[in-house]
């Protein structure tokens, strides 16, 4: 069974939501954390997150090359 990370997301129109990415140089990277509360300490309350499997995180992090 996969293991659920919190990723963070943003609202786009119709509801839809983009999750986050950073970048290291030039390579973007996905962005998960393993509790709300690691979330919550490096983005604050406001931060709108998802449950994410890991299977499907990796999937969206090669999509990005």
């Amino acid at each position: 069974m996969d293991g659920l990370f919190i990723v963070p997301v943003s609202e786009r129109g119709g509801g839809a939501l983009a999750l986050r990415t950073g970048r290291v140089g030039r390579e973007r990277v996905g962005i998960a954390f393993s509790g709300e509360d690691r979330l919550r300490a490096a983005y604050g309350d406001g931060q709108r997150w998802t449950r994410l499997g890991e299977r499907p995180c990796g999937r969206c992090s090669r999509r990005w090359g």
